[in-house]
């Protein structure tokens, strides 16, 4: 009976940690934009850990080729492949400048505000989206609201799905909160195979 309950416990488990690493990774904000014209937008929203925020500005690559979305949110600057036997600069081209102004405040006033018409490149790539840092720095867990704007539209990014995101990256997390999820996705790994072996355990007791 007790490897039964094992088991279930060990199941459960799986469930709760799953849970636990979707609510910490989950962004605090995730806001569909229209770059193609003037916008201006007010969120209230909640940073769960005081820890590493990370800001950015995402495009969903869509049917687009890799190369189009080069022009527009640009290279990796600082990083370089070796092509033909010589060394390319994947930070060109810079992208299309997006100047968008942002901030985020709480009730003792801005915490961090900025604008993108200083940034340029990007710095994440994936087979549905390419990313461009916006802001990264650390911001105490609370309330708080968000505001963004742009005062003109961009008709480079005309039918381009675009959003703003904030949120943590375990990878560079700096809270003990934000690190556990190492800890649960460990948990993930290896339980089911616990689950199984108390499993196997609990029906040979019952059988025996």
């Amino acid at each position: 009976m007790i490897w039964a309950i094992l088991t279930a416990c060990l199941l459960a488990g799986i469930l709760i940690a799953r849970a636990w690493i979707r609510w910490l990774v989950k962004p605090c904000l995730s806001e569909r934009v229209d770059l193609a014209s003037a916008f201006q937008f007010t969120r209230p929203i909640v940073l769960r850990a005081s820890d590493r925020y990370f800001l950015e500005l995402i495009v969903e690559r869509g049917q687009r080729s890799f190369e189009s979305l080069r022009v527009l949110m640009g290279g990796v600057p600082a990083q370089k492949i070796e092509v033909d036997g010589r060394l390319v600069d994947l930070g060109d081209p810079t992208g299309v400048v997006v100047p968008i102004r942002w901030s985020l405040a709480n009730s003792a006033g801005p915490a961090v505000s900025g604008e993108g018409s200083g940034v340029v490149g990007s710095n994440s790539w994936s087979r549905r989206e390419v990313g461009r840092l916006l802001y990264s720095g650390d911001v105490g867990a609370g309330k708080y609201v968000f505001s963004a704007s742009l005062a003109g539209g961009l008709k480079e990014f005309a039918g381009v799905p675009t959003r703003i995101q904030l949120g943590v990256d375990p990878l560079h997390s700096t809270s003990r909160l934000v690190g556990s999820c190492w800890l649960a996705m460990g948990y993930v790994a290896a339980a089911p195979w616990l689950a199984l072996g108390t499993g196997l355990l609990a029906l040979w007791t019952l059988t025996r």
